[in-house]
């Protein structure tokens, strides 16, 4: 089965006009201000952008098969938050790159949002279940 090579949340994913990518701001924690004496909402999500990059090594024979890899990002509290299957190109290459976007970071909980990862073939899965987890604290400002 494919190797998992990089996998790496992060602010923002450049690529130039080679193909080439530039992973902007590696993400492990975050911090959440909010007002003195102002509650954030366990579903609240903010609004922005941010990507996950992943790298696949494949072996001989696998690259034309049809994989599917799932990203699925889980609350602190495990419950999902958002889920993206995507097909692998199936062009004969020793390397697969996908990158996702996504819109809306979820901070309303503090602690760890969890990312899961893994191929499927044929809505089968193939691989581990790897994970990476990003740290969301909540601080009040104080007033001045």
């Amino acid at each position: 089965m494919p190797t998992l090579l990089i996998f790496a949340p992060c602010e923002k994913i450049i690529i130039d006009k080679a193909g080439s990518f530039s992973l902007i701001g590696l993400m492990e924690s975050i911090s959440v201000s909010s007002p003195a004496g102002a509650v954030i909402p366990q579903d609240a999500v903010g609004p922005k952008e941010w990507a996950v990059f992943c790298q696949w090594q494949m072996r001989e024979g696998e690259s034309t098969r049809p994989f599917s890899q799932v990203l699925q990002i889980l609350w602190p509290d495990q419950r999902e938050f958002k889920k993206a299957i995507v097909q692998l190109p199936l062009e004969d290459s020793k390397f697969k790159q996908i990158h996702i976007n996504i819109m809306g970071l979820p901070v309303g909980q503090q602690g760890k949002l969890t990312l899961n990862l893994w191929l499927e073939l044929d809505s089968n899965r193939v691989t581990d279940i790897f994970f990476k987890t990003v740290d969301i604290a909540h601080a009040q400002e104080t007033g001045k």
